[in-house]
């Protein structure tokens, strides 16, 4: 694949293997961010490998009023539980001392999201 931007001016064709990590990450999830837009559900894993954190929270901020069916997606990224993504909609997986896995909605937590707050 061949990206054209406009760099110094002119229009340059950069292969799609030069680009950035975050660029190809962002490009190779677009097609599963238009299914959940388009009414399908969408499952990405480990959306923001690569993207700078406040480009995830842009992203997902930006699509949340357009998806039109689910969008399901891992992430580290601590920044979105301070969006304005309903809290309903986030969950957190724990690890458990047997070794187990269990999900819980923020809502459980009461709002603390570190033990600063």
């Amino acid at each position: 694949m061949i990206l054209s931007k406009k760099i110094a001016g002119k229009i340059r064709d950069i292969d799609f293997s030069l680009e950035s990590t975050s660029t190809q990450s962002i490009i190779q999830q677009l097609p599963f961010m238009l299914v959940a837009v388009k009414g399908s559900v969408a499952i990405i894993d480990e959306f923001d490998t690569g993207i700078h954190d406040l480009l995830v929270k842009s992203l997902i901020t930006s699509l949340n009023n357009d998806i039109n069916s689910q969008l399901i997606l891992t992430t580290h990224n601590t920044l979105l539980m301070k969006s304005d993504i309903p809290k309903d909609s986030i969950y957190v997986i724990n690890e458990l001392s047997s070794n187990d896995k269990e999900i819980q909605c923020i809502l459980h937590y009461n709002n603390k999201i570190s033990d600063k707050n």
